[in-house]
């Protein structure tokens, strides 16, 4: 995940902007198996990233 989100980072800066978004969506898989294939419950609570507002 870690060197995957160091390539979006480039692409962005790079102004490839729509293949940066095509990985972030290739990484929602990886974030299921690490959440324990849970996020898919109706109405799960979902952590807050840092500095959200609910």
């Amino acid at each position: 995940i870690c060197s995957a989100l160091k390539q979006i980072d480039r692409m962005v800066g790079e102004d490839h902007i729509y293949e940066a978004l095509k990985a972030i969506r290739a990484l929602y898989p990886l974030e299921r198996r690490a959440l324990g294939g849970n996020d898919d419950v109706l109405g799960a609570e979902r952590p807050l990233a840092v500095g959200a507002r609910y």
